[in-house]
């Protein structure tokens, strides 16, 4: 029997939504090829529900076989605590190093920049994710908030509008731009946007 038959026979359990019976197989092929890197992603992505701390372990291991492939990277950093923002960090710019065309990882680098209080960082990672994906909303709206709470009146106005343009029913985004509008001086746009609050 080769190494491609209870491989086979792993990933159809495991696509069949049965990860728990896929982790033995996958360990048993493990013990056959320890150094192959796609087994141990896969059991990775088999532990992730049950076991987060192991699922880490096992991509961590692949990524010392294979440090440079973006799959690996990618799933690391979704599953890293995100307490540990160094290390996401680093792992989120491996990764774009590898695949710079990857929007939701230039957003992310954006947060874990707010949070360490550098709103310029954050402001350049979310232009890069808007370069790369322009509608998207999440991005959109951090974008708009970020500008708004550094007083940037109508970079934010603007990046409201283009977040409502997406999302034109987002109660918190109407309420965000009719107070930033009040505030600084802008009353009958402020009434506006709140008068179209559904």
């Amino acid at each position: 029997m080769t190494l491609a038959d209870p491989l086979h026979r792993a990933l159809e359990i495991h696509r069949a939504g049965r990860p728990a019976e896929a982790i033995p197989l996958y360990r048993a092929l493990l013990i056959e090829r320890p150094g192959e890197p796609d087994l141990r992603h896969l059991l990775a992505l088999a532990l992730v529900g049950s076991d987060p701390a192991a699922a880490q372990a096992e991509l961590r291991r692949a990524l010392a076989l294979a440090p440079t492939t973006g799959l690996y990277l990618h799933n690391a950093a979704r599953l890293v605590d995100t307490a540990d923002t160094p290390g996401l960090a680093r792992l989120l710019s491996r990764a774009l190093a590898v695949d710079p065309m990857h929007a939701p990882h230039q957003h992310r680098l954006g947060t874990l920049s707010i949070l360490d209080g550098r709103p310029a960082s954050a402001a350049w990672r979310f232009r890069c994710a808007l370069v790369l994906d322009p509608p998207d909303p999440t991005t959109l709206f951090d974008q708009a908030k970020l500008a708004a709470d550094a007083g940037q009146v109508q970079e934010a106005r603007t990046g409201y509008m283009r977040f409502l343009a997406v999302d034109p029913t987002n109660r918190n985004a109407r309420i965000n731009l009719g107070a930033l509008l009040y505030r600084h001086g802008f009353g009958a746009d402020a009434e506006a946007a709140f008068s179209r609050l559904v």
